[in-house]
């Protein structure tokens, strides 16, 4: 830090083994972000944050997302894990709003490749979850 920069919050689950890894912005409120947690035998999660006046918080529960390491004694060419998310500027910007809807990409070194996820809005007809 510098005499411009200045520490605000801090945040992390009560779950313990918290690593993060990645940190995404949100399209919309732009006070929301996303933080990627990369853990042990592929349990990885996805946390849907917001900055709030000095403070960061949960806005929801966090997605499981099949990423992260390979099991103990398997090779894996890396930790290297990457985030992008998409949120529809018209929605609420949260994954369990009943209009909400976004698209999640995540890099997977352990498995050499790009996944995407879009988690279902809980509306019985949506987007054909």
């Amino acid at each position: 830090m510098d005499r411009n920069t200045r520490f605000v919050a801090a945040w992390q689950p009560a779950e313990p083994g918290f690593r993060p890894v990645a940190v995404a912005h949100s399209m919309a409120p732009k006070t929301d972000f996303f933080v990627l947690d990369r853990r042990a035998d592929r349990q990885s999660r996805l946390h849907h944050l917001r900055l709030t006046g000095g403070a960061v918080q949960e806005v929801e529960p966090p997605l499981a997302l099949d990423v992260g390491e390979r099991p103990a004694g398997a090779a894996a060419p890396g930790p290297e894990m990457g985030l992008a998310v998409h949120t529809e500027p018209d929605t609420s910007g949260r994954w369990s709003a009943p209009d909400g809807h976004m698209h999640i990409a995540v890099t997977d070194a352990a498995s050499r490749r790009v996944l995407e996820y879009s988690p279902c809005s809980p509306r019985p007809a949506s987007r054909g979850c």
